[in-house]
């Protein structure tokens, strides 16, 4: 949305910052996951492996470490 021929003039600027300090948003962190390989069950591993299966491995390594975060 550069494209101020395509767009027009910007009226408004308001930062991500901002809107949190009004409380517009919510602050947030961003956390990466990663678990090792070593860490996920036989069963699990079973059913990523399987080609009809609609989970995969990046999918189980967010649900165990969401599992595992979570609080108690």
């Amino acid at each position: 949305m550069d494209d101020e021929t395509l767009y027009g003039k910007q009226l408004h600027h308001y930062t991500f910052a901002e809107a949190v300090d009004n409380e517009l948003l919510t602050p947030y962190k961003i956390v990466v996951l990663r678990v090792n390989e070593n860490y996920i069950t036989p069963a699990i591993q079973n059913i990523i492996a399987n080609e009809d299966c609609e989970i995969d491995l990046d999918d189980a390594e967010k649900t165990i470490s969401f599992i595992e975060h979570s609080p108690k």
